[in-house]
């Protein structure tokens, strides 16, 4: 047993060494490790100067804290649900060995132990305790609290870790955590007291209540027994690779763009992609909580903001969808990018496929965009609609362009969170080009002809773009594309990126 667990340590060490990515992209690697470091002292400098703040307040500053542990834990397991990756696909080559599954799943379990969202919270619980609880309630109430916290940290990791199984079981359980989300939001609408009674959770955790830790602990044993059958039900080598939810959803997908000959047939096929692997999947799912933010900004958030910050947050909104899509245009098909090299095909009709699905994206953000603005009275919704055409327009034609430098092998069966494999520095760029661009004609052409010149300009180029797409498709895009199409495939067979 403890060679066994050892064995698969050492094997976890070793593909974190041994890992091509990090002899790649040093620049990269160094910006996000700055930036792990920066959410570390973050979390950690607003732990210790929230505590400090309520400190003077004894036990009433405890009560309007504990207020939020339901709340939070509720955020937390729907936040984990989107992002938090599940390691199946790295223990499926084990299956062939004879290491019995029960080890397995306990590798699976350990290994989602140690992740930032497990860690982060720490760093507000542990000064809470130390400049609160520890000076009031004493070291073994403080604790307890912390013990308590960290017991309902480990349940949050094993419901999302449960409900991540369920979900590429079958993706219809995305119902589960849309559910629990819907029914949090009923509650705080209907006025239902969950702060009072996550205040009388919190104090009984530091009381040392017994049945504020029995029923944690229970909980957990459920789910670590029913992770047990799941992963000996469906851990398979012939289960490993079987996506029986999406097998005819090519088929749906294929009449919703016939009309559009072999554009509309390169349309159906990008679409079944992005719908059933996982890396596009969750990184389509980002584009509703552009909406969700758009509601806030627009309806409830009523600080006066100004005209430029307004268009680049609409800009944002419509634009962040496409360019998710855009940035990584070529690199979805990484895996298998030699085949379709090699397939006989009509080029520039693969590559209105690809507009065509940024214009659909970006059209599918702008009318709830527009209709937010319209109840908001921010901005004209002829301005609103003119960063539209831009957006479909001079943006997309930017957006391919750079794609085509994007060299870097993407894993659609990997997850979204603190995944940078497949971006380059070109898709920095992208990111920060695609709302400057349009702001700085706005703001000079605005100086010249004011700001209806301006919104008509902004227009006319879109508009301009748009019916010159498939010559600009044809001489940059597909130029660009064969310039650099070879060292683009040889990026591709790489094993990472």
């Amino acid at each position: 047993m403890k060679e066994i667990r050892m064995y698969l340590c050492s094997h976890i060490w070793k593909s974190f060494i041994r890992n091509e990515r990090w002899r790649r992209n040093l620049i990269t690697k160094i910006l996000y490790l700055i930036m792990g470091f920066y959410f570390v002292m973050l979390f950690l400098t607003l732990g210790f100067n929230f505590s400090s703040s309520i400190a003077e307040e004894g036990r009433e500053a405890a009560g309007r804290f504990y207020e939020w542990i339901i709340w939070y834990l509720l955020g937390d397991y729907l936040i984990r649900c989107i992002l938090q990756p599940f390691p199946s696909l790295e223990i499926i080559p084990y299956l062939r060995f004879r290491i019995r599954r029960k080890k397995l799943a306990n590798s699976v379990i350990a290994r989602t132990l140690f992740n930032l969202f497990n860690i982060l919270p720490l760093f507000i619980i542990l000064p809470f305790a130390a400049r609160v609880t520890l000076p009031h309630e004493g070291i073994v109430a403080a604790s307890l609290f912390t013990g308590g916290c960290i017991l309902l940290i480990i349940l949050n990791n094993m419901l999302a870790l449960v409900t991540g199984m369920l979900i590429r079981i079958k993706p219809v359980n995305w119902l589960i955590p849309a559910g629990i989300a819907v029914s949090a939001a009923l509650l705080y609408r209907m006025e239902v007291p969950v702060s009072d009674f996550s205040r009388t959770l919190g104090f009984s955790l530091t009381e040392g209540r017994l049945i504020a830790f029995i029923i944690p602990l229970g909980l957990i044993a459920l789910v670590v027994s029913l992770m047990y059958r799941l992963l000996h039900q469906f851990l398979r080598v012939d289960h490993g690779n079987a996506r029986p939810a999406f097998k005819h959803a090519g088929k749906a997908f294929s009449g919703r763009f016939a009309r559009l000959g072999d554009t509309g047939r390169y349309m159906s096929l990008e679409t079944a992609m992005l719908a059933r692997n996982r890396r596009s999947r969750n990184t389509m799912l980002m584009v509703p909580f552009f909406i969700l933010y758009a509601i806030v900004y627009y309806l409830f958030h009523d600080e006066e903001t100004g005209r430029f910050t307004d268009m680049i947050f609409t800009t944002m909104f419509m634009g962040l969808g496409a360019m998710s899509y855009g940035q990584l245009l070529f690199s979805w098909e990484s895996t298998y990018f030699d085949g379709i090299m090699a397939r006989k095909q009509n080029f520039l009709n693969y590559l209105k496929a690809k507009y065509y699905l940024q214009v659909l994206i970006t059209l599918l953000l702008y009318f709830p965009v527009a209709a937010l603005v319209m109840i908001s009275g921010r901005m004209s919704i002829f301005l609103v609609t003119a960063l539209m055409l831009f957006l479909a327009g001079p943006n997309t034609c930017l957006a391919m362009v750079l794609a085509t430098y994007n060299d870097g092998k993407v894993d659609l069966n990997a997850g979204t969170f603190m995944n940078y494999q497949g971006i380059k520095g070109s898709q920095f760029i992208m990111t920060f080009l695609f709302v400057m661009i349009p702001m700085a004609i706005f703001k000079l052409t605005g100086l010249v002809v004011g700001e209806t010149g301006s919104t008509i300009v902004i227009a006319s180029l879109g508009i301009i773009f748009i019916l010159s797409h498939e010559w600009w498709l044809r001489r940059l895009v597909a130029g660009s594309f064969s310039k650099r199409r070879y060292r683009l495939m040889e990026g591709y067979r790489k094993l990472d990126a």
